[in-house]
This record gives C-alpha cells, structure tokens and sequence, in this order.
C-alpha cells in the first residue's frame, strides 16, 4: 500500500531548531506530547444520538482518510455531544444510563445522557480501534460544561437578569437539555442527574424540588428565582447559573460531579481507547479536578482546555494541569466574528516560532504550542465553503501558517465538518469539498513517496 504517514521537511528543520535552542529539562507535558509535535490532526464532532450511532459508517470514514496524501497523527473525535448538546455521550456510562431512564418525554433525539446499553461496543470505540489499527490516535472531544449545561444556564440567566422573557433569552432550541421540555421548563434526564449529584456530594441542586416548595402555583423556576422573586424572597441566594442555594456552592458540586463521576470513569475504562482529550468549556469546569483524574488512571493522556479567554497569541493558561494549547482561533460567529484565516490569528503562528521548541512557557510550567483552526468560513461545523482565506492564491495562507507550525515543533489540528446526516451514503464522510483542499495543502507541505499515485476523494455521491 503506498499510503504512509509522511516523511517531513520539518524532522530536519525540528531538529535545527533544537540544537540550537539547547536541549530543556524534560516535563511531564514535554514526555506527554512528544508524539504531538511536527505533527497534524483532523477535529470533527457529529450529533450523539442514535441515528449516528446505529448508521454512521466508521470504516467508510477510515477509507476516505486513506485517500488522504497522509495520514493524519491524530483525530479530535467526540466522546460528548458536541457544544451545547452535552448531556448525551457517544459511549456507555453506568450512572448517566441509570439515571436517565424511564423519561416520558417525546423528543427527536432520545433523551438518554448515554444510551450505549452495557455490553455493546460503542461508536467511540469502533472508532478508537479502527484508527488505532492504521497508527493514528484518538483525542476525545468532551464538552465541559457537562450534563447541567453550565454554559448554557449560565447565559440564560445573564439574559433574565437583564430583564428579558424566557421567550426571548433562551439560547438555542436545545435550550438546556437534549430532552428539554420547553412547556414545562424542565429536563427529566437532567434532574435526575442533579439528584445524583445532590446525594452523593451532599449539594442541594434539585431545582424542581426547591421551586416546588418555595414558588406560587404555575410559575416557572426562572421567574421564580429572579431578584425580586420567591425564591430570594425566601433567602435562597443564586448565582447566574442559578446553582447555588442558600449559600451553598452547588455549581461548584456539579463540576467536582462531572470530573470525578464522568471523566474519571471514562479515563479508567476507556484508557485504552483514548490518547487524549480536548475539553471544550473549560471556563465551566474543574481543571484540576479532570487532569487529577485522568492522570491518576492514565499518566500519558494529553489534555487540553478550551479557557475562552486569549486566543491570539497562544498563552499558557494552565500550567501543569494541560499539556497542549487547545488553539481555538478569535470567536467566529455573529457580526464581530472574524474568519480562522484573519491576520488577527497570524500571532497564534508567531508565538510557536517565538517559543524556540514549540512548547509555549508560562513562569510555572509549559504547555505544546497548538493551533485548532477550522476549514469552513466563520464556522465550526456549518457546511460552508472553504475559507476563502486558507484557498486564495493557491492555498498559501493555509500551507504557509501550517508549514510554519510545523517546522517550528507545533501541533496543527484542521477542523473539517462532517456530511449532512441526510444522507446516509455520506454520513461518515468529512465535507468533501474541504478534504479536497486538505489534499492540495498536504502535497504542498509534506514530503510524500514520489512514486505514490494521485490522492482520489471517495464521492460524496449515493
């Protein structure tokens, strides 16, 4: 077979840039990441419900990345539901599963927080194995605002504490749940999950229970718990997640719940599955707490958080509890957004080529330098056309800031969307259109076989 990970222009031009810069003390990070640096990747995340599960085609996926000029180093493939659908995991879970059985609610999607039954290999582990066959790892995906929708709460009540309605401040049709009743205002799945969380960490969070004692007949929880309502009336205090009560720090309960119920057992059972993890919404969870418990379990796990604060130029935000930068670009989206291609993103470039190493230096620790940068034009998943940022004049931006990274010992990850689900022929297919780009910019970057024949996309055609 002529496909091959690539032999690099850039293992010459690492290895310069090493001489010269004086070899470092090895860190944990440094030892962890080794396999990360002058390397690339592939991100994309799919609905976790099960249509995808019962028809998503892995092996399907894993052909159209041999059609690739190389194989990628890793895949940033997702455990979580993607963003704000991260109540529900593409792998079993013994206590997400107990706890979300028996909802009577009628959704699209099932409103199970893991409906892998005991027993049945997953999709994220068909996927782990099928990409671990052809040498490549898996980082897994894992959206940290976990089944309470921190995020999501959280900008609900910052719009209600502005004075909007309920109609006008919910953040997406998901609102705060996958089985989100939005007549009723509640989640099954989810307050059977804060019930767990309240009896075993000792944190009251059950909010339906506390509305139902301390709110008139009919009104909702939210307008029940605004400043002037009941529920402050009767010296229950909230913060703008709406999780603390009577002074209690439940939010703070919900996190500690998602590192060492959720994360630990995935980090201990799935060990061999998972080579690391990139966790979205690191604002609204525990860092500590996760890197303690995956490292406790699996000491080589790379992990990343997405912090939300300085994008561009990389900095060192965690040091010692993350071993890579998560490279999230400028926010995209809305008026303000700006594309992954923008100038304003170059000093993420800069700062790996600055590093010396690639390693990006804080007083207290290091962390790889990484850059996640998505394909499509001001948007993650969308399917858009390519950037025209990374396809103008031949693709230059792209194959320029990669190759930079590169050869400056960084760690690149193209986010590339995934077909439309309609569509069940190209279901596993990463959006043909940007995976024929990642060809050009591939053959431009790396050094290939000579006598490899030409890349052939699979056709995103029935």
């Amino acid at each position: 077979m002529w496909l091959m990970h690539y032999t690099s222009v850039v293992s010459f031009l690492l290895a310069v840039v090493l001489s010269t810069a004086g070899a470092a003390e090895d860190s944990l990070q440094r030892n962890r990441t080794e396999w990360m640096r002058s390397g690339w990747g592939i991100g994309f995340r799919i609905q976790a419900n099960a249509f995808y599960w019962q028809n998503f085609n892995v092996t399907q996926f894993i052909e159209q990345l041999e059609s690739l000029p190389a194989l990628p180093d890793w895949i940033i493939f997702n455990l979580s539901g993607p963003s704000n659908w991260g109540d529900i995991y593409n792998s079993y879970h013994p206590i997400l599963y107990n706890h979300s059985r028996d909802s009577t609610i009628a959704v699209s999607t099932p409103p199970d927080l893991s409906d892998q039954p005991e027993g049945e290999r997953s999709l994220f582990e068909n996927m782990a194995d099928a990409l671990h066959a052809k040498d490549i790892k898996i980082i897994a995906y894992m959206a940290g605002q976990g089944p309470p929708m921190l995020k999501l709460t959280k900008k609900y009540h910052d719009k209600i504490n502005k004075g909007l309605t309920h109609a006008q401040s919910v953040v997406s049709n998901i609102a705060f749940a996958t089985d989100w009743d939005s007549t009723n205002l509640v989640s099954e799945a989810r307050e059977k999950w804060l019930a767990y969380v309240a009896t075993t960490y000792d944190c009251p969070v059950n909010m339906t229970e506390v509305a139902t004692n301390n709110c008139t007949d009919g009104m909702s929880i939210y307008d029940c718990a605004k400043d002037s309502g009941p529920l402050q009336q009767s010296g229950f205090l909230w913060d703008d997640t709406g999780l603390i009560i009577n002074g209690l720090n439940s939010y703070s309960c919900a996190k500690k719940a998602y590192a060492q119920t959720i994360v630990a057992w995935f980090a201990e059972n799935l060990a061999d599955k998972i080579d690391g993890y990139w966790f979205d919404q690191g604002t609204y969870a525990d860092k500590v707490l996760i890197e303690q418990a995956i490292h406790s379990v699996d000491p080589t796990a790379v992990i990343a958080y997405n912090y939300g604060f300085q994008k561009s130029p990389l900095m060192n935000h965690n040091p010692n509890i993350e071993d890579y930068i998560f490279g999230h670009p400028n926010p995209m989206g809305g008026n303000k957004g700006i594309p992954a291609s923008d100038p304003r993103n170059e000093p993420m470039v800069e700062s790996i080529e600055d590093s010396g190493d690639g390693y990006i230096k804080s007083a207290t620790g290091e962390a790889l330098g990484h850059m996640f940068m998505p394909m499509p034009y001001k948007t993650w998943n969308g399917y858009t056309y390519v950037d025209p940022g990374w396809s103008d004049n031949d693709g230059f931006k792209a194959k320029d800031w990669m190759g930079r990274v590169l050869a400056a010992g960084g760690a690149w990850t193209w986010n590339l969307p995934n077909e439309s689900g309609d569509n069940l022929a190209t279901l596993s297919l990463l959006r043909l259109a940007h995976a024929e780009f990642l060809s050009s910019v591939l053959e431009d970057i790396l050094v290939l076989p000579s006598s490899a024949p030409p890349s052939s996309m699979p056709s995103s055609s029935p």
